[in-house]
């Protein structure tokens, strides 16, 4: 069975490739003779591992300066010989190791799959540092690197910037009565909810066990209010039973033009959100 690892291959040469097809059948490999169409193909989803033939000069080494400028991929090149000039123009492209040719099969093999389990482990590390394990949202430290720097940009070009606040409300009563895996689906379910409502539109982030927060540059608040209107709707469809519905409350706060930050948004949402009636008189801490 291949693996799931994909590998693009950027290699003119017939019997380079047959060899590597031999060498690496256990992968996903897509092969490529020109350097515009690979680009496409990486751009269109970002492979595991690239390997370049070195044969493409300094046009093959510009590619790879590119294709790693923003998203880090490990670049494999093939050379013939090992020249000095040849691995200082690798790294400093963003290559990360080189290949001999005529290919050793230990050494190609070893080679790409460190490389391939070290971006896949490095993937994982990421996942579990940026995002929140059970919604896939993004987790409070990233939500803020992420809505601080869309505030900043919309600083310059003025366009309207709203925080929305929610708090899914009598959670700890439903874990308690049927729990925490009845719990945790709602709070899956809802996460959802928020990522089809709002989509491309928003920052979308879980702060707490119960609480979740989407920054949205939108210029229609009217609009934006029904979307809120809408996933609270949406979530009181999530109830268990009529004992226990599903609440989510929810507040809107605009940043206008002086200067504020995530947090001081955040407070202010947090405020109106403790004035509401079903805050005061029915939530459980």
């Amino acid at each position: 069975m291949k693996s799931t690892t994909r590998i693009i291959v950027i290699n003119e040469n017939d019997l380079d490739r047959k060899l590597l097809q031999q060498l690496l059948y256990s992968y996903n490999i897509a092969f490529f003779d020109e350097l515009s169409m690979a680009k496409k193909a990486v751009e269109k989803a970002v492979p595991t591992l690239i390997l370049i033939d070195a044969s493409y000069g300094d046009a093959g080494f510009a590619f790879c300066k590119n294709v790693t400028k923003n998203v880090r991929i490990p670049v494999i090149f093939l050379f013939d010989t090992v020249e000095r000039t040849l691995i200082t123009k690798m790294f400093s492209s963003g290559g990360c190791d080189y290949v001999l040719r005529p290919f050793n099969q230990i050494e190609l093999s070893s080679r790409v799959y460190i490389h391939t389990a070290y971006a896949s482990q490095k993937k994982e590390l990421e996942a579990l540092a940026y995002y929140d394990p059970m919604t896939r949202l993004y987790n409070r430290r990233t939500f803020f690197k992420h809505a601080h720097t869309l505030l900043h940009s919309i600083d310059r070009d003025q366009t309207p910037v709203h925080l929305l606040l929610f708090h899914f409300h009598s959670l700890h009563k439903i874990n308690e009565t049927f729990g925490y895996f009845s719990g945790d689906k709602l709070i899956e379910e809802f996460a959802e909810i928020m990522k089809s409502v709002l989509k491309e539109r928003a920052i979308i982030g879980r702060l707490t066990g119960n609480s979740f927060a989407a920054m949205v540059s939108h210029k229609n608040g009217q609009e934006l209010s029904e979307y809120a209107s809408r996933i609270s709707r949406r979530a009181s469809e999530l109830s268990i039973e009529k004992e226990f519905p599903v609440v989510v409350e929810y507040v809107i706060v605009e940043h206008c033009s002086e200067q504020k930050s995530v947090d001081a948004l955040l407070l202010e949402a947090t405020k109106k959100l403790d004035q509401c009636e079903i805050a005061r008189t029915k939530r459980n801490y």
